[in-house]
């Protein structure tokens, strides 16, 4: 019993004395783990929704916390102007209800900077229609007929037709590559909005991979939520002028149905920066987990594998060299490393696709 009581207070003395830093570190990790609390209460809702969609609605179903709340980004917004960070902006209704689903400062300051750069697109735009346009002054005097414009248009039709053929091969011939959405309830709005970024990078790689050496990528999006117009991923997806039915048409394989319906278990991989072993093309058709490198939800996508009871691989980047920073890679990364590892069956030749700000050591790290 003394022993029990002198080790309780020898703990307690080392925590009242401990680094203030290292507390806040152990702090930051406590709140961003992997908990069933953080999974089940974040916000699956974001503003605007079909119920709020402007300052009425707000003003009628909004709760006093959530209308504190919005007065406290406007004096944020207020200071900023103070401050002479923005100069033309004026935020719409529409503005202010997504600055609702910023939890931090510096993340509404982003969305901000997003939404003044976009005022000044369009008031750069309207300036160059008013102006003569010198290009078709010159393409008129180059050929009055039209006839190269009509040729342009040709080859761009034929263009657009050799990748959706080449990509209707792929989605019947070639090895799929599959990425879960199942995610999008434990993410908060701002990685839905990065994960949908880097999504329209996917659906591009897609597209450039007709022409390239390796073979034309065959993606299905996995456990996408329907309907679309109310999934929070084409919602970003929608104010990036990305239509729906453009979406649907491809380059990818959209469906609601789970991996664990299209094949079968023992032929698919779930890949896991957490893993053990390597994947090797030959272990089954690899899954890709819809978040992000940045995502506050640790192993989310390796607690998953374990419990439908899959294969579980990282990529093998740490047999080439060691890469710096995260290891986790964005979506488009993942996607075209996969590729060229399929193509080669070199980790070194694939190691190449990666970007350099993962290659590289940083600048503290680098000798002279």
């Amino acid at each position: 019993m003394r022993t029990f009581r002198f080790l309780q207070c020898v703990q307690r003395s080392l925590r009242m004395h401990r680094n203030p830093g290292i507390c806040r570190n152990l702090q930051w990790q406590k709140a961003f783990s992997t908990n069933s609390f953080l999974l089940y209460h974040k916000r699956t809702e974001y503003y605007p929704t079909d119920k709020i969609k402007n300052f009425e609605d707000f003003e009628k179903y909004a709760s006093p916390e959530e209308k504190d709340r919005l007065e406290f980004i406007r004096s944020e917004f207020i200071d900023y102007c103070r401050a002479g960070k923005f100069q033309i902006l004026e935020p719409t209704d529409e503005d202010w209800l997504k600055c609702m689903n910023f939890e931090t400062k510096s993340s509404r300051l982003s969305y901000l900077k997003q939404c003044e750069k976009k005022i000044m697109e369009k008031v750069k735009a309207a300036e160059k229609l008013k102006e003569p346009s010198r290009k078709v002054e010159r393409d008129n005097r180059l050929d009055p007929d039209g006839q190269h414009r009509f040729i342009r248009a040709m080859f761009d039709h034929t263009v657009n037709m050799i990748a959706d053929h080449r990509m209707a091969r792929a989605a019947l011939f070639e090895d799929p590559i599959v990425v879960d959405f199942s995610f999008i309830d434990s993410l908060y709005y701002h990685e839905i909005r990065d994960v949908a970024l880097q999504l329209m990078y996917v659906r591009s790689l897609a597209k450039m991979s007709a022409f390239e050496r390796t073979p034309t990528l065959n993606l299905i999006f996995c456990n996408v939520q329907k309907p679309w117009e109310e999934n929070q991923i084409f919602k970003v997806l929608e104010s990036r002028n990305q239509k729906l039915e453009d979406i649907a048409k491809g380059p990818v394989t959209i469906t609601e149905k789970s991996y664990l319906d299209l094949f079968p278990k023992e032929d698919l991989v779930y890949l896991s920066p957490d893993a053990r072993h390597y994947f090797h093309p030959d272990d089954g058709i690899p899954i890709i987990g819809g978040i992000i490198d940045t995502t506050t939800t640790a192993k989310l996508s390796y607690g998953k594998a374990k419990k439908e009871d899959l294969k579980i691989r990282k990529l093998p980047i740490d047999m080439v060299t060691k890469v710096y920073g995260n290891k986790c890679l964005a979506l488009d990364h993942v996607v075209n490393y996969i590729n060229v590892l399929r193509f080669t069956g070199d980790p070194y030749q694939a190691y190449n696709v990666l970007p350099l700000r993962k290659r590289r050591p940083p600048k503290k790290l680098q000798t002279p």
